[in-house]
């Protein structure tokens, strides 16, 4: 919250310029995947803009800016109805065109917006590969 950014751009302008600048850069390993009009021409923008920005404030003098390109699909369940096999049935219709690592995260509770929230800040958890490799398929 101690940090001054000194632009006439807002700050959601200035981080669509920034994905801009990194998705056109020929070095580039991330797959352009956002549309213009996602009802009607579905044109890509060839450059993953607009981005979709979460803002979390904490005291402090720095900006850290995580980037994320991810596959998702939400639902509302019934009360009876069981997330792990809702998990399952709908991880087995996603098909290829993962880009590597493949990972699976879920939220769940709160509003639509709040269990995708949740399961982006799953995906973003440390992963600590050897741990993984020691347990085995």
């Amino acid at each position: 919250m101690g940090v001054l950014i000194k632009s006439a751009a807002s700050f959601e302008d200035l981080l669509n310029e920034g994905v801009r600048r990194a998705n056109l850069d020929p070095d580039n390993p991330l797959r352009l995947s956002i549309v213009s009009d996602p009802l009607a021409g579905r044109l890509n923008t060839r450059d993953n803009t607009p981005a979709v920005v979460h803002v979390d404030l904490e005291q402090g003098n720095q900006i850290e800016i995580t980037i994320a390109q991810n596959k998702a699909r939400f639902t509302t369940l019934k009360p009876s109805a069981s997330v792990a096999d809702w998990v399952v049935d709908t991880v087995s219709t996603l098909g290829s065109g993962w880009c590597p690592p493949g990972l699976i995260s879920v939220g769940v509770g709160g509003s639509a917006e709040k269990a995708m929230l949740l399961a982006k800040e799953a995906m973003n958890e440390p992963i600590h590969m050897s741990d993984l490799i020691a347990k085995g398929p």
